[in-house]
């Protein structure tokens, strides 16, 4: 019988995904200009309530440019050193190395009044709870790269983390900016008894998935879904519409401080395609 590990899918395939042209505003001098607002959220990868799990990095850092973390329940001191430049510290990075971050500002991205015109905090869930474990608002910025050499050209990416409710932030960015995220991940969100998440994001009838489906700018094309527990909970989306399994069961890793090598996690995560 081959290990738990050898059964799973390490990284995804060229003809399983397309890959996208990296778009011309990515370069190593973009993060000192002005915050390239649209952009940063045109054919990206948004995951709510993140925390520091850097597998959407390491599945489709390939594939795609630009990554939106959220997550209420960080500082951007715990941020700051998950991108920790050190080799092997910063396990947000996901392989890649970190070229530059700055913080943003209230005039780039008005979290603070966002935060105080939502009204996802008073709908239902364990929302009292939750508002009283939010950390401040906040966004760190920051571009990594990942070299391998003169085999091929080195990968750039774009990862912005907000400290924020992923509805709140998905209504604030994408609905009300009319863009959609080229793809959504929803792992192991927090939601369960004991978890810390008001609403179930892997519910499809729930506030995220009635953003995501019902955003006039439409929705996202790929759904990556996963989380603790035995693999086949995973082998089907856990959203409506979501029929094509594009990948499954791709690997969990963690990376431990101190150690280069990442150890597989409990868990499987799979993507998946929207059949229209």
């Amino acid at each position: 019988m081959k290990r738990r590990d050898e059964q799973m899918i390490n990284l995804l395939k060229s003809d399983q995904i397309p890959e996208i042209q990296r778009p011309s505003w990515l370069n190593e001098n973009v993060i000192n200009g002005s915050f390239p607002f649209r952009d940063i959220l045109n054919e990206s990868v948004f995951y709510p309530a993140s925390g520091l799990d850097s597998d959407p990095i390491m599945h489709l850092g390939h594939y795609f440019w630009s990554f939106v973390y959220a997550d209420y329940g960080y500082t951007p001191e715990s941020i700051l050193a998950a991108l920790d430049p050190a080799p092997f510290m910063g396990e947000l990075r996901g392989g890649y190395s970190l070229i530059c971050r700055r913080s943003l500002t209230e005039d780039e991205l008005p979290l603070t009044r966002w935060n105080d015109e939502s009204s996802c905090w008073l709908e239902g869930g364990n929302n009292r709870e939750a508002r009283e474990r939010a950390t401040p608002p906040f966004a760190e910025w920051a571009l990594l790269e990942r070299n391998y050499g003169s085999d091929k050209p080195r990968e750039l990416m774009s990862l912005l983390f907000v400290g924020a409710d992923g509805v709140t932030l998905f209504k604030k960015l994408y609905v009300e900016n009319k863009v959609a995220p080229a793809c959504i991940a929803i792992i192991q969100p927090g939601d369960g008894m004991g978890d810390q998440n008001w609403t179930d994001f892997s519910n499809p009838n729930a506030y995220l998935a009635q953003a995501a489906i019902e955003n006039p700018a439409g929705s996202p094309r790929f759904l990556l879904y996963g989380g603790n527990g035995r693999v086949e909970w995973y082998k089907q989306c856990c959203w409506s519409g979501y029929d094509r399994r594009v990948a499954w069961p791709l690997a969990r890793r963690d990376f431990v401080p101190g150690n280069p090598l990442p150890h597989s996690r409990d868990g499987a995560l799979g993507l998946f395609e929207r059949i229209v």
